[in-house]
């Protein structure tokens, strides 16, 4: 029979695996669909997602060394490596933000309407469902192994549930008016957020 130790450790390491699937899902569809569509607010949501997937990587890798026994480099175990994790993530976060407000407002001066909307307005709407339920997840295991990095990974995904929310009614406004200038102006929207939380983190 495994120890509560043991079964603590596997909660922490599968809740971190699960968001590293799934924000490599939403990268991933979130980049194309921007692409394809030509919309800059959807592009900084992959981007927002991108820094997720690195966030959880760095989780997850977190989470399986902090458990680790002392040894003679760490006479006092590896528990620190999650409250440095979450430091990076902050930075990276940060680092996120200032890149959508140089590519919105790039995307300002160009004044094209982006296509095909209702692509945009479906993966976002499925990024907002998908990441409630694994940040509901991240943070109970958060919660119940008192890990750092999976609860500032769960902060990062409900950001992302917000900024989702934004550019998912953004680009119902655009679909209906055709102001080709929301769709950048959302983006540095959605970069004032993610900076505001990464900031915070630190």
């Amino acid at each position: 029979m495994k120890s509560d130790g043991a079964l603590s450790f596997a909660g922490k390491t599968d809740a971190a695996r699960l968001s590293v699937f799934s924000n490599s899902a939403l990268v991933f569809t979130k980049l194309f669909v921007g692409i394809f569509t030509g919309s800059v607010s959807i592009i900084s949501e992959a981007a927002h997602s991108a820094v997720d997937l690195l966030a959880s990587l760095i989780a997850y890798y977190a989470v399986s060394t902090a458990d680790k026994k002392p040894d003679r480099n760490h006479a006092y175990g590896h528990g620190k490596i999650e409250s440095i994790s979450g430091a990076v993530e902050a930075v990276l976060i940060m680092v996120a933000a200032l890149w959508i407000v140089y590519e919105a407002s790039h995307k300002l001066s160009v004044q094209e309407l982006p296509k095909d909307l209702e692509y945009g307005i479906a993966i976002m709407a499925v990024s907002i469902i998908v990441n409630f339920f694994v940040s509901r997840k991240l943070f109970a295991a958060a919660k119940e192994t008192q890990s750092h990095a999976l609860e500032a990974d769960a902060l990062h995904l409900q950001a992302d549930i917000w900024t989702s929310a934004g550019v998912l009614c953004g680009l119902i406004a655009i679909k209906l008016t055709g102001f080709y200038w929301l769709d950048p102006a959302i983006a540095l929207c959605v970069a004032v957020i993610i900076f505001k939380a990464g900031y915070n983190m630190t």
